[in-house]
């Protein structure tokens, strides 16, 4: 399916639907092609196919192939609205996505309980997406997955702030100074900073020399030690 044909892809729906005609309701061809068309209907915010699918998709529930089962369908609930089955089904993936050593589908899922958190309006809900995002950030880059960790970066800075937060970032650093700091604290080479930024080298090895500056800090060691001590790691 070409990006942003919807037109296509409805297309395609409507031919996969009725090759799914014959198969047996409780078939792994059946679960596997609901799988992905239930994907694609929520993708594509289709609200009519992703009720029809989320009922036939519901027999699968807790199965898991190379795929899971209730990531789709907390994909076709978000879509839906219905913020308590997401949840539900998100929730189930996560264990089952951890516990398997699933790392694609579990990132996704992770994807999926940030977009529940802004849409549902919980609590926190900016600093909840936040963290869930950061680890799927961290999944797609260390497997290499640039598509996707683009996509969630762009996610990243889209974020709202939270409703009375702070603007004022200890030591003069700047937001994007905060981000690298972080990544520093965390271990990350220059390198790997400026792949998962999207920065050149030189552009980070600038921004920690304003960090190392800002912060009084003699080396990359006592820039962690500082974000530490402040909570920013």
């Amino acid at each position: 399916m070409a990006l942003g044909d919807w037109r296509a892809a409805r297309l395609c729906l409507d031919e996969q639907e009725e090759l799914l005609v014959p198969l047996p309701r409780q078939s792994f061809q059946r679960g596997c092609a609901l799988n992905m068309m239930a994907l694609t209907a929520a993708a594509m915010n289709d609200r009519e196919r992703s009720a029809r699918y989320y009922e036939q998709l519901l027999r699968f529930e807790a199965r898991q192939f190379w795929f899971v089962v209730d990531r789709s369908l907390g994909a076709l609930a978000l879509c839906l609205r219905e913020y308590e089955r997401a949840r539900r089904h998100l929730e189930a993936a996560q264990a089952i996505t951890e516990r398997g050593g699933m790392l694609p589908e579990l990132a996704h899922t992770l994807v999926l309980r940030a977009r529940l958190a802004l849409e549902s309006g919980e609590r926190g809900r900016s600093q909840a997406a936040r963290e869930a995002l950061k680890q799927a950030l961290a999944i797609f880059s260390e497997l290499g997955l640039a598509s996707d960790a683009r996509a969630v970066r762009e996610e990243l800075r889209s974020l709202p702030r939270e409703p009375g937060r702070s603007m004022s970032l200890p030591a003069g650093l700047s937001e994007r100074e905060l981000v690298v700091l972080r990544l520093v604290a965390a271990g990350r080479s220059n390198p790997e900073i400026a792949r998962e930024l999207a920065l050149s080298r030189k552009t980070v090895a600038n921004h920690l020399t304003s960090i190392l500056n800002k912060t009084s800090s003699e080396n990359r060691t006592a820039a962690a030690a500082f974000a530490v001590r402040r909570g920013l790691a």
